[in-house]
């Protein structure tokens, strides 16, 4: 029994290791949402959630990325994480 519930709780500290967090960050005029997760041993950011816009308030026209949110590099925008943005022209 003590030996399952070693294994277990190592499993359980490998899952929360990488498990990916979300959180929030303003940059200029714009809040973005994020999560932060690891690439194949490189820790970065993956802007949206996935069902909505990644970005308070919804922009309009020209949108600029930022390189970097809560000091990760972005390293993707998640599936649809601009989708209901707005009228976003670039």
């Amino acid at each position: 029994m003590k030996r399952a519930i070693k294994r277990m709780a190592a499993f359980a500290a490998f899952v929360f290791a990488f498990a990916a967090f979300a959180d929030t960050e303003k940059v200029g005029d714009y809040t973005w949402t994020y999560t932060v997760t690891d690439f194949d041993g490189n820790t970065g950011a993956v802007i949206g959630n996935g069902n909505d816009c990644a970005v308070t308030p919804k922009p309009t026209g020209a949108l600029t990325i930022p390189s970097t949110l809560g000091g990760y590099p972005v390293r993707k925008l998640g599936n649809d994480s601009l989708k209901s943005c707005g009228s976003l022209t670039s």
